[in-house]
C-alpha cells in the first residue's frame, strides 16, 4: 500500500494539472484498520474469545473532523471484536459521525466518569490516598496518625449534620419498608443541613475540611490532594508557629480556607484556557 501511495505521489508530481485518480487502498476504519486488528487477534500468543481494546487517549485534543471520524468507527459497534477505549478530560468536541449522525448512550457506546469510580471509600483511588498520607506521616512526622485523624472534619458542622441524619432517618422510616428511613437520611441529610445555612442567612458556610471531603473533592488526581495538603500543612506551621514534629493535626479552618483558595484558583485558571 505505501508503495502504491508513493508510486502515485510521483506521478503527479511530474504533470500536476493532469487529473489522475487515485485507486489504491485508503486508511478507512472498515477496510483498513479494523481488518488489520482482527488479524492480530488470530495470532496465537493473543488471548481467545477476547476483544481487542483500541485505546485513544486524550480525546478532546482531536479537531472536530477527527472527532467525527473516531465517532464513525464507534457507530459501526464493533466492540465484540475490537472494543475503543476512548478518554477524555470532560472536553470531547462533538457527537456527531462524519455524515452528522449522532452517537447515543447507551446504544453505540458506554460512559464512564473514572472520578466517580475511584474516590469512595473502599476503592482503590481512596486507599491509595490512605496509604499515601500514613507513609509521609510515619515518614517526615515519626508518627502514627490516621489520614482521617491528620485531617479531622469540622466537628460542629459533622455534629449537626448527624443530628439531619437522625431527623430525616426517624421521619422516613416505615414498618413496611425499614431501608426507607436510613436511606434517606444517607441521601439528603447534607443536603438539608446546606439548605438550612442558607435559608438561616447567618453567614455559615459549609466546612470542605476532613479527609473525606479533601479526597472526594480532587476528583481521581492524586496532585489535586497532595498540593493543598502541602500547604495546609505549611499554613498549619505558619499561623500557630509551631514546628513540624509538633504538629497532630490540620486544623479545620485550615483545611477549609486552603481548599477553597485552591478550588477557586483551579475554576479561574480554566476559565482562562477557553
Amino acid at each position: 500500500m505505501l508503495l502504491e501511495c508513493k508510486g502515485y505521489c510521483r506521478k503527479i508530481a511530474f504533470a500536476p494539472d493532469k487529473y489522475d485518480e487515485y485507486k489504491g487502498a485508503l486508511c478507512n476504519y472498515l477496510d483498513f484498520l479494523y481488518p488489520i486488528l482482527l488479524k492480530l487477534k488470530e495470532l496465537p500468543f493473543m488471548p481467545k474469545s477476547k476483544p481487542l481494546f483500541l485505546l485513544i487517549d486524550d480525546a478532546g485534543y482531536l479537531n472536530f473532523t477527527q472527532t467525527k471520524i473516531l465517532n464513525t468507527w464507534v457507530s459501526y459497534r464493533t466492540s465484540k471484536f475490537v472494543s475503543l477505549k476512548i478518554s477524555t478530560q470532560l472536553d470531547y468536541k462533538s457527537y456527531n459521525t462524519i455524515n452528522e449522525k449522532t452517537i447515543d448512550y447507551p446504544h453505540d457506546y458506554s460512559q464512564i466518569n473514572i472520578a466517580t469510580v475511584y474516590t469512595s471509600s473502599g476503592r482503590n483511588y481512596y486507599q491509595r490516598i490512605e496509604s499515601i498520607v500514613t507513609k509521609r506521616i510515619k515518614k517526615y512526622l515519626g508518627k502514627d496518625v490516621l489520614p482521617k485523624d491528620f485531617f479531622p472534619p469540622d466537628l460542629k458542622q459533622e455534629d449537626s449534620i448527624s443530628k439531619k441524619y437522625d431527623q430525616i432517618k426517624e421521619q422516613f422510616t416505615k414498618e413496611d419498608k425499614k431501608y426507607a428511613g436510613p436511606d434517606a437520611a444517607r441521601r439528603y441529610a447534607t443536603s438539608e443541613y446546606v439548605k438550612g445555612l442558607v435559608a438561616g442567612r447567618s453567614g455559615g458556610t459549609f466546612s470542605y475540611a476532613g479527609f473525606d471531603n479533601l479526597v472526594n473533592i480532587s476528583s481521581g488526581i492524586i496532585r489535586y490532594f497532595l498540593e493543598p495538603a502541602s500547604t495546609m500543612f505549611s499554613e498549619s506551621l505558619s499561623r500557630n508557629n509551631k514546628e513540624a514534629s509538633d504538629i497532630l493535626y490540620i486544623p479545620d479552618n485550615i483545611q477549609n480556607d486552603i481548599i477553597n483558595e485552591f478550588s477557586q484558583k483551579f475554576l479561574e485558571d480554566e476559565f482562562k484556557k477557553s
